[in-house]
């Protein structure tokens, strides 16, 4: 991770830190260690590294069988971001998340990346208002009815998926939405995405 200027951490801080560590899942632990400081282990990461991460707006964690890994290990939730405040970017790829309802909170999302993944559904997104960027590729996701208020999306990757419809996306995305790479998806019959282009004027595009 790319280190951002930060004043030193205060006690109270330290503290809170330490506390937040200590609820941690081991896998996440070992996460967060091999992103920051390129050790696969759980032990207490630096005080400063704690104020690093709390602090930080982009994370990646990108599985072991991704094109550019960080980490050795894959994560099967999301539980070890879920209580930090200041996250914009998220990148939790090539893993073995099945939901996403638990960052439904994180209304500070602007980017999240959660391709190659197991999702069956992306709910808890439909929460998330300052989203513009999405991208859930290679996964087993079969709606996208949970986007439907999320009107600011700038660029949607669902190619790769299981979906049906692309019911969710429509006429109120258009003013925002730059690019829908949507293709392929398998259960999506051709007459369908011609259709949904002439109707909300969106190009279906492969990715």
């Amino acid at each position: 991770m790319e280190a951002v200027p930060l004043t030193p951490p205060t006690k109270e801080e330290v503290k809170k830190y330490r506390q937040w560590w200590n609820t941690l899942s081991d896998p996440w632990k070992q996460a967060f260690n091999e992103a920051f400081l390129r050790q696969s282990d759980t032990r207490f990461p630096p005080d400063e590294t704690l104020h690093l991460i709390w602090n930080t707006g982009p994370l990646r964690f990108a599985g072991p069988t991704a094109m550019f890994p960080n980490m050795t290990i894959e994560l099967d939730d999301l539980s070890g971001v879920v209580d930090l405040p200041n996250v914009e970017i998220l990148v939790v790829v090539n893993h073995n998340i099945r939901s996403l309802q638990e960052i439904a909170h994180m209304t500070f999302l602007k980017s999240l990346f959660v391709f190659s993944n197991k999702l069956k559904s992306i709910e808890g997104v439909e929460n998330l208002k300052n989203l513009k960027n999405l991208y859930f590729n290679d996964n087993m996701v079969n709606s996208l009815l949970p986007l439907a208020k999320l009107t600011q999306l700038e660029n949607i990757h669902c190619a790769h998926n299981k979906l049906q419809s692309f019911e969710g996306v429509g006429l109120q995305h258009k003013a925002a939405l730059e690019n829908f790479y949507c293709l392929p998806n398998d259960n999506m019959l051709s007459v369908d995405i011609a259709d949904f282009e002439r109707q909300t004027r969106i190009a279906c595009k492969k990715g």
